[in-house]
């Protein structure tokens, strides 16, 4: 299990240099491949108030009643 906490203070280069050291960045072009395969061309970034009431009836939050 990778431990993640010490490249929270380190940059791009300095994570990229690391993996090079380590022997992951083989990890890191294929993880770019798999996200070019995956991601989508045009993501969504509105949605419509039925969207937003159709999605929030499915969660489970207890209603607060306002004014009271």
């Amino acid at each position: 299990m990778p431990i993640l906490r010490p490249l929270i203070g380190m940059d791009k280069l300095e994570i990229t240099d690391e993996a090079r050291r380590l022997g992951n960045s083989n990890l890191d072009r294929a993880g770019r491949r798999l996200l070019h395969l995956v991601r989508a061309e045009a993501p969504a970034t509105r949605m419509s108030e039925h969207e937003v009431s159709a999605v929030e009836s499915r969660l489970e939050i207890p209603r607060r009643r306002v004014g009271m």
